[in-house]
């Protein structure tokens, strides 16, 4: 059996484009919430400006550019989001298609997109900021034999 999963980017939200942090965006998977996929949760940073934030909190934004596991904002690491979206792809039962190769269509948030390459390259978390996610972009990751491939 083959597995062929689309992700297809968002496109940026209005917040994103004003350089906001956004609230955590949700995502579908065949039409349905997928609440597994859904965007980091930014805490308290949730709905300001990074530039308001880098302001008042100097040395918080600088550790969450650096370091991937903080979540001194109140929300959910980066290293959180990738985990939670590495235990949904370990998780998803695939086996729906009989044998036929299951085709999947994910409409997801970007860093949700960094998050699935990052676990099927097996890349480390601090290889994040170097990911440019096109709003609107789609990717296409498959699975033959338990093993995940990235298609470019």
């Amino acid at each position: 059996m083959t597995v062929q999963l689309t992700l297809l980017c968002q496109p940026a939200a209005a917040s994103l484009r004003a350089g906001v942090f956004p609230s955590a965006i949700d995502a579908q998977v065949d039409g349905r919430d997928e609440p597994a996929l859904r965007d980091v949760d930014y805490g308290r940073w949730a709905g300001r400006s990074l530039k308001a934030v880098a302001d008042t909190e100097p040395d918080a934004f600088a550790s969450w550019l650096a370091d991937p596991d903080f979540d001194g904002h109140g929300g959910e690491s980066l290293s959180t989001l990738r985990a939670r979206v590495a235990q949904w792809l370990m998780e998803s039962d695939w086996r729906e298609g009989g044998g036929r190769k299951v085709q999947t269509l994910a409409v997801v948030p970007a860093n949700v997109v960094k998050a699935c390459v990052l676990h099927v390259l097996d890349a480390p978390s601090t290889a994040f900021r170097h990911l440019d996610i096109a709003p609107a972009s789609k990717t296409v990751l498959s699975m033959r034999q338990g093993h995940w491939r990235l298609q470019l």
